[in-house]
């Protein structure tokens, strides 16, 4: 009996090793659902994130094509506008010239005052409408070649009022609205061509023999300050990023060709901050984000002189004419009786 004991104390130790070991398997496999249910639940949490950004960059999206589509709307309107401003001075000449013709037979002199009243109204609207100091001054000066093959000492004050109003159009510095445009659809043109994937330039290798490990990793590292944390992004939000921010600098060129100073450095200021949001470790986004600065800056509008005196002269002077020609044939009329 007595050797049965030792067989006892073994028993027991293996049965408690084997509780012990049974124990900690079910701690782990615990630990272990534990963690995994938290790492899904971080999973889900970002998901859910990542589609809230999705739907609320799709939404930027639409209304960034809603806003440009108006702007594309009142372009056509004003377009329009001044088509039809353009076509009135035309019919205006045309019923000049028929009273002119109706009064009595049309001379080389009437159709050269028609022609000098119709010039100017037309500056005038240039000036109003499109804003186009260089093209209003370009047809001033046409208005007053016609006034001097006229050789009318009559006509000295309209040309005199004349050259006071050239003057003043040519000492405007001229936007140049065609030139800005093309420059931002150049920056267009070069955000659309990026990869997906930025490239960086490699780090040039340190030659010094005494360089430090540390040295030698820093080649294949960059360090960049970002004020949000960094995350890659997807195919589909790459391309959504990308397509508003080329949506901003088309709404700064329809501001631009209207000449609306508040809508074009909004567009443009919204620009920059979409580039350094989304796009700031591209190696070509600092260089891009500084010509939008540059360009901000420009002034779109400049203080335009009112023209129209000349204007006013000349047709008292054209009226003068044809009160003359009225009362010269009631003065015939009385001398014959």
């Amino acid at each position: 009996m007595p050797p049965s004991q030792p067989s006892k104390h073994k028993t027991s130790k293996l049965v408690i090793l084997t509780l012990f070991l049974v124990i900690i398997l079910v701690a782990a496999i615990t630990a272990g659902g534990w963690l995994g249910f938290q790492q899904w639940q971080l999973l889900q949490n970002d998901n859910a994130g990542l589609r809230a950004n999705i739907q609320s960059l799709q939404q930027t999206l639409s209304e960034e094509k809603n806003t440009t589509q108006q702007f594309n709307q009142q372009l056509a309107t004003l377009k329009e506008n001044n088509q039809q401003a353009i076509s009135n001075l035309q019919t205006e000449l045309i019923n000049t010239a028929r009273r002119m013709t109706e009064s009595q037979g049309v001379t080389r002199y009437e159709w050269l005052l028609a022609e000098a009243e119709y010039l100017m109204r037309l500056a005038q609207q240039r000036l109003k409408l499109e804003q186009d100091a260089a093209g209003a001054l370009s047809i001033l000066q046409s208005a007053d070649a016609v006034l001097r093959d006229s050789h009318d000492a009559g006509l000295l004050d309209v040309r005199a009022a004349l050259a006071d109003e050239m003057t003043a159009l040519a000492a405007i510095t001229p936007v140049d609205t065609g030139g800005i445009y093309l420059k931002l659809a150049s920056l267009s043109k070069q955000i659309q061509q990026w990869p997906i994937i930025p490239e960086f330039e490699p780090t040039p290798v340190a030659t010094e023999q005494d360089s430090s490990w540390l040295d030698e990793l820093s080649q294949f590292i960059r360090i960049r300050e970002h004020t949000e944390d960094f995350q890659p992004a997807t195919l589909g939000q790459f391309e959504l990023n990308r397509t508003i921010l080329i949506l901003k600098l088309e709404q700064a060129q329809a501001a631009l060709l209207k000449k609306n100073q508040p809508a074009y450095e909004m567009a443009l200021s919204q620009a920059s901050l979409w580039l350094e949001n989304y796009f700031l470790q591209r190696p070509q986004a600092r260089a891009i984000d500084n010509q939008l600065t540059e360009l901000s800056q420009l002034q779109l509008n400049t203080a335009l002189p009112e023209i129209g005196q000349a204007l006013k002269l000349l047709k008292g002077y054209i009226a003068q004419i044809y009160a003359l020609q009225r009362e010269a044939p009631a003065e015939k009329t009385g001398a014959d009786q």
